[in-house]
């Protein structure tokens, strides 16, 4: 590849991801959801949450940014084990975290004066009961608050005030004198020697902060998790002092310690971005080996063998096996798992994981990942077999070998399995079992319905406590679950037995998550954008009289009995108003215009609007029976037709061909017109079309109109008609010209990737070169040349100009 094509490639991919980004902004669309991106089943949390913010997410540096653990809480219940009676961890926390500056002036008051009275909220509390009688705690307490607030620092960029780094000295030297006085109390002695690193710390002394933990720290045997606060002090104290390989090593020690600083170290470890051999050196363990593994794993959004492969040959028994399994099934799930009617043409995973090359990779990667679980399966060595089982089943499933995915799960009673790996039997299960749903086939769909009952209610016991959006919430695996099922795998494989009506029923299941808490008055409100899109574009008015059919006539059959309950009262404005679109685009304008008479008396058509026009001139009108020589710029207008008003033209003019034949040529113009100013090139795209993107014109499309409003098949059969019938030459040559339009419209590209590669710089434009061959450009030079309409067209098309001129060489 010459360095010219290269840079045409490269900057036309700068031109996508760059006109993406302002439509995404424009359309005040959500760029993708971290944790649904794409469509997954395999839960990342059945192996604990110890782990869970290391789960795969290529959108995000973490899944999560909540530590496992709560710092406070674990403090908290230090104290409360150390003070010992009747103290709650609960009243620890209450006064040492939420204590304001004012109540923490209260209590040390009260500690002296004990006229002063306590609020309500703080005189039974059983911490202050209790530290009120041990002098050297309640000492602790209030240096602690002390520290507290010298150490918190609000950073201003217009005002950049310096760290009171005197004030953190002292607090240091004082900590270090009252340690020494209570030598036999290493519970405090511990804490005092933590803060006194502290202070060091944020003041950059760090020699002095190493000195406090090797002096203090280091030679007390106490456990606690302050030892492990204090070891991240001691890490980022080397890491400033240059000694990067050996801070590295101690933040994996903070990370698999303390749960509560397990992020925090994580982050630090990549922040400091040492060679991993280096950082394996100063292991004295397989185990610490592993860890330092798994982090470099956890950092690693590429298919990822070998860290699994060495993790497990380092610590068999480590959960951190079963982490990075998971982790590494999301991954091939973005490549596997497809979403066949997200309609995902230009998106996120067509653009990383759609290649040819990719999708062999990965299926080569699942045999891998299939074999690694067998073996940890059989090795007997990790403590839960059974999850690499269903692992090897999904994988299974993923692979399309459902029989090898049964037996596996035949291996396993479900029973004797952890409430998360019952559910992720479950959900395989049912994922093998609904696989087996095609035409012709034995089994019976009615079987899937207690499952499906139960997937239903996990989804909307999960949303209870969850606020109504659901973008961007990491725990809401069932809710995806159960909308993937529904739309990524049930609504495709009713597609394929030509039920696209049931396919649209179970679009609208699958959107249980948005409507669970609301009542469906309509057709599409609380839908998902994949729903509604689904509705309009895949839809014809058979299917939807046949879904109307449903709603009032259910069959008693388990199934669709089922599924069709989530349906509003059909029919309803939405109803009608694609119904009538639908009918639109199959030509049958006296039953569109019957439709739209049922819509409510108010009711207003939808019309598209330009995104860079003010609030008062964005709607978009047109004539859709203009003639137009160019495409672009469309020709719009002030006042235009809406469905209903289209349709009764539409209607009146196929009446009129029977009626008034001798005028059949001037109906069939004006109604091929009327298809193509309706079709991705016209001006009046929106009385068919819901959306439109200029990129729709040169990708195939699968929606059932497209032969239309892409390549304005119709238009074509009535142009010819109209100049058939006609004896009028100008005519004619108009005819024929939109006849060379359309011929043009059949040039089109596999998909963005090529029509964004296919033009090597310094050649010529493919879609010119094909027009030059435009067999209606011949007749138009040889028939037409002298009309009026062929003088204009030719002063006004550069493609037919081209032509001619080419020719004329």
């Amino acid at each position: 590849m010459n360095n010219y094509k290269k840079l045409s490639i490269a900057f036309s991919f700068f031109i996508l991801l760059f006109y993406g980004e302002i439509a995404i902004n424009i359309a005040c669309g959500p760029e993708p959801d971290p944790y649904d991106y794409y469509v997954s089943y395999f839960h990342n949390d059945i192996q604990g949450d110890a782990y869970a913010a290391f789960s795969f997410t290529d959108l995000s540096f973490l899944y999560s940014e909540d530590e496992p653990q709560k710092e406070s809480q674990i403090n908290c219940d230090e104290w409360a084990q150390y003070l010992g009676g009747d103290v709650k961890a609960t009243d620890v926390f209450s006064v040492m975290y939420r204590a304001d500056n004012k109540t923490d002036s209260l209590i040390s008051a009260w500690r002296t004066k004990k006229s002063i009275t306590l609020p309500d909220t703080l005189k039974d509390n059983t911490f202050l009961k209790a530290i009120a009688k041990h002098k050297s705690a309640f000492d602790y307490y209030l240096f602690a608050k002390d520290c507290e607030e010298a150490s918190a620092y609000a950073y201003d960029m217009w005002d950049p005030a310096p760290r009171d780094t005197t004030s953190m000295d002292s607090l240091a030297e004082k900590a270090i004198k009252r340690l020494k006085k209570v030598k036999r109390d290493e519970f405090l002695r511990l804490r005092y020697a933590y803060q006194a690193a502290r202070m060091y710390h944020y003041s950059a002394r760090y020699e002095k902060c190493l000195a406090v933990y090797e002096d203090y720290i280091e030679p007390l045997s106490y456990r606690s998790a302050v030892r492990g606060w204090a070891l991240a002090l001691k890490a980022g104290a080397l890491r400033w002092l240059g000694d990067k390989e050996q801070a590295a090593f101690l933040f994996s020690k903070v990370f698999e310690s303390n749960p509560e600083r397990r992020i925090q170290a994580y982050k630090n470890y990549h922040y400091i971005d040492v060679s991993t051999p280096s950082v394996l050196a100063l292991a004295k363990s397989k185990e610490e080996q592993a860890v330092i593994w798994s982090i470099e794993g956890f950092n690693n959004p590429s298919l990822n063998l070998h860290t699994l492969d060495t993790v497990y040959k380092l610590a068999p028994t480590s959960v951190l096996n079963g982490v990075l399994l998971i982790r590494e099934m999301n991954k091939l799930e973005g490549y596997l798992n497809e979403s066949p009617l997200s309609n995902d043409v230009y998106g996120y995973r067509n653009y990383y994981y759609g290649s040819d090359s990719l999708q062999l990779t990965a299926k080569s990667y699942a045999d891998s990942l299939f074999r690694f679980s067998l073996h940890l399966a059989s090795d007997k060595k990790y403590r839960e077999p059974a999850f690499a089982t269903i692992a090897a089943a999904y994988i299974s499933w993923m692979q399309g070998e459902n029989k090898r995915a049964f037996d596996l799960l035949q291996q396993l009673n479900p029973e004797h399995l952890s409430p998360k790996l019952q559910d992720q039997y479950r959900i395989t299960e049912l994922l093998v079992q609904a696989s087996n749903i095609k035409k012709g086939d034995n089994f019976n769909p009615n079987a899937l319905v207690p499952a499906l009952k139960w997937l239903d209610e996990k989804c909307i016991v999960e949303r209870k406590d969850k606020v109504d959006s659901f973008y961007g919430q990491k725990d809401l695996r069932f809710s995806r679950t159960t909308r993937h099922f529904y739309q990524s795998l049930l609504a495709p494989k009713y597609l394929a037995m030509q039920d696209t009506a049931m396919a649209a029923i179970l679009m609208v299941k699958g959107d249980l998550e948005w409507s669970q808490s609301h009542t469906r008055d309509s057709l599409f409100k609380y839908s998902s954008s994949e729903t509604i899109n689904f509705w309009r574009q895949q839809l014809t008015p058979t299917s939807l009289l046949r879904i109307k059919t449903l709603k009032e006539n259910t069959p008693k059959d388990g199934l669709t009995e089922y599924l069709v309950k989530v349906l509003p009262a059909l029919p309803n404005d939405d109803y009608y108003e694609l119904l009538g679109t639908g009918y639109l685009r199959t030509h049958e304008y006296d039953k569109a215009v019957a439709a739209f008479d049922k819509l409510s008396p108010n009711y207003k058509f939808w019309v598209a609007s330009d995104w860079y026009g003010s609030s008062e001139d964005a709607a978009l009108h047109a004539d859709p029976f203009l003639t137009t020589i160019n495409d672009y710029p469309k020709a719009y207008a002030d006042r235009g037709l809406n469905k209903k008003e289209f349709a009764e033209q539409m209607a009146m003019w196929q009446r009129k061909i029977k009626s008034n034949p001798k005028n059949a040529a001037k109906y069939y113009f004006a109604m091929a017109n009327g298809v193509y100013q309706t079709g991705i090139f016209g001006n009046s795209w929106y009385l068919i079309s819901y959306s439109w993107s200029h990129l729709d014109a040169y990708v195939s499309g699968t929606n059932y109109y497209d032969d239309d409003y892409k390549h304005a098949k119709q238009a074509i059969i009535w142009y010819e008609k109209a100049r058939s019938l006609s004896k009028d030459v100008n005519f004619k040559a108009t005819c024929t010209f939109m006849l060379a339009k359309w011929e043009q419209k059949k040039y089109g590209y596999r998909s963005v990737n090529d029509y964004y590669s296919s033009h090597n710089y310094g050649e010529p434009d493919p879609l010119w070169l094909f027009s030059m061959k435009n067999k209606y450009f011949v007749e138009l030079e040889k028939y037409y040349k002298g009309t009026a309409f062929y003088n204009q067209a030719l002063s006004e098309c550069s493609y037919l100009s081209d032509f001619i001129s080419a020719r004329s060489k």
